[in-house]
């Protein structure tokens, strides 16, 4: 056995590699139709969510951050998570409200 083993044959008959002929003789997009052309949109990138998030910036306890990032990647969609189902009540049956002893306990 060689040590260097032999790469497979990668060449397609009914695809040959370009010459510099073929190149020269290529016509880009602008020598389509326009018909065709209206089929590809010019944009470019992921298209555009139609409720964008918000960047904020926020203070949160070191342990809080330490939670969700322990989790891996997606940690901050995962917090969005669980602020979404506390806001709609989700979370343990809570409501959006804080009363007045949790507002003291905050304070300590």
């Amino acid at each position: 056995m060689s040590p260097h083993p032999t790469e497979p044959d990668l060449t397609d008959p009914e695809n040959p590699e370009w010459t510099k002929a073929d190149f020269a003789n290529a016509v880009g997009p602008e020598g389509l139709p326009q018909e065709v052309r209206s089929l590809f949109p010019k944009t470019r990138g992921r298209p555009k969510k139609l409720e964008a998030k918000v960047p904020v910036s926020i203070r949160l306890d070191p342990d809080v951050v330490g939670h969700f990032r322990q989790q891996g990647p997606g940690w901050q969609s995962r917090m969005n998570d669980v602020l979404r189902e506390h806001m709609t009540g989700r979370f343990h049956g809570s409501s959006t409200k804080v009363s007045a002893g949790q507002k003291a306990k905050r304070k300590r």
